[in-house]
């Protein structure tokens, strides 16, 4: 009954947003995409797991949702002067960026693909030598990093240099599929004409499922379906929009991408009890909910940690030597369901919020979550022209975007802010301004 109602709240939240925005990208619809996914696939386990969601879980998804759609429309109300501009705008965008074919100098992405060989090469061989701290042999590589990382990690240059290769494979991301749109239509010479962009996002994903991360791959994949939006709204000046086709479309990517980690979960580090690869991707996607109650419903926990703010806490701690009476807790609990089965650790952004200011943290870090990547997306909407900063602002809204498709996994935005947030977004620039520097506007 609970994941009932939770679906036909969101379902009507949906149809009123799409009603009025019409836009797949649009923050708000993203998020409730995101939480139907996680509703339907947690009603799809309701009685495996024993499910019993507390009233208190339900009035924290709504209050969530409701924050975050108020940040919605006040950004919208102090954007509403440019939005008359829009059409206008949107013609110039398409006059300008339609004759824009990016064709960066040869040496640009040799250097590139060599700095992100090189940085992958360290990265193995440092995941190596802390997998072989204490090594387990009922584990693979992978798994025995992940269990070591607490003893010792990954060195600094390693680190420097999954930086750098984040941020040419962000950029080149942008230069491939700027350069398929450009062409009007797609074109399998230039596909593979600009296909060695894509190496240096290639090697970015073998570092990550090195490192034992999981979001990161998607991350990768969401950053282009963004692009993609973002370009085709330029170029055509239309949006992109939920129809038959599109939802096959990520059905069929669903399975696909649910199949392959049902078949290298150990490698991942996500292996899990499951009866095939439905029932282990449907786990994976739906048990926030369950989680998040059996959270609520436990009175033995210590919810002194703070959870939300981690990262800038971490590196007052560290580098200012301030707030070490503050404990923080960036890796949550595991659970399982009252009927015994193994959950895993996601509970839901709400969780963290809820944890740290109960409800006024849900709705205060849920409006701000909003409001951020809200204003960030009505910007780009505005964009008369484009040039490095502005690329650069495209690239940051589209790496972190995965924070609000995954807001139902957990917060990934509030626990990433710091130093190493802002050193990310330095590399992007940086590498935008190495790429494009003379070949657009400035």
């Amino acid at each position: 009954m609970e994941f009932y109602v939770l679906i036909l709240f969101s379902l009507i939240c949906l149809h009123v947003l799409y009603k009025q925005k019409k836009d797949i990208m649009c923050p708000s619809i993203a998020l409730t995409l995101g939480y139907i996914i996680t509703f339907i696939c947690g009603l799809f386990n309701y009685h495996k797991w024993n499910s019993n969601i507390s009233l208190t879980v339900i009035v924290a998804v709504f209050i969530g949702l409701l924050s975050f759609y108020a940040g919605d429309f006040l950004v919208q109300k102090m954007f509403k002067r440019h939005a008359t501009n829009i059409r206008f705008r949107r013609e110039r965008v398409v006059f300008q960026l339609r004759k824009m074919y990016i064709k960066p100098l040869n040496w640009t992405i040799f250097v590139a693909i060599i700095i992100s060989l090189i940085s992958t090469y360290l990265i193995i061989q440092d995941v190596i030598r802390i997998a072989s701290i204490n090594y387990r042999q009922w584990g693979n590589l992978i798994y025995n990093y992940r269990h070591n990382r607490s003893v010792s990690s990954i060195a600094a240059i390693p680190r420097m240099g999954n930086l750098f290769t984040t941020g040419l494979a962000f950029s080149y991301i942008f230069v491939f599929i700027n350069n398929l749109f450009s062409m009007g239509k797609l074109n399998i010479k230039v596909f593979f004409k600009n296909f060695v962009f894509l190496i240096p996002a290639i090697l970015y994903s073998v570092q990550i499922i090195f490192l034992g991360g999981r979001i990161g791959v998607a991350l990768c994949l969401i950053e282009i379906v963004v692009v993609i939006g973002i370009l085709k709204y330029f170029y055509n000046g239309s949006n992109l929009t939920i129809n038959i086709k599109r939802v096959l479309i990520v059905v069929l990517a669903l399975s696909c991408f649910g199949s392959f980690f049902f078949r290298v979960q150990e490698f991942v580090g996500r292996d899990q009890q499951s009866d095939g690869a439905i029932d282990y991707i449907t786990t994976y996607l739906g048990a926030s909910m369950e989680l998040f109650s059996l959270y609520v419903n436990d009175a033995s926990i210590d919810r002194n940690d703070v959870e939300t703010l981690t990262g800038i806490v971490d590196n007052a701690q560290r580098y200012l030597d301030i707030l070490h009476t503050i404990p923080i807790e960036s890796n949550l609990e595991f659970r399982q369901s009252s009927s015994g089965i193994e959950l895993g650790n996601v509970y839901s952004g709400f969780r963290n919020y809820y944890n740290d200011m109960g409800f006024v943290g849900i709705i205060l870090f849920s409006f701000i979550l909003s409001f951020v990547f809200n204003s960030i997306y009505y910007s780009i909407r505005g964009f008369a022209f484009l040039n490095i900063r502005r690329i650069v602002l495209i690239l940051f809204y589209s790496s972190y975007f995965y924070c609000i498709v995954f807001h139902f996994f957990t917060d990934y935005f509030f626990i990433n802010i710091s130093v190493n947030m802002i050193l990310k977004l330095m590399f992007i620039a940086i590498s935008c301004y190495a790429i494009y520097k003379g070949k657009i506007r400035i």
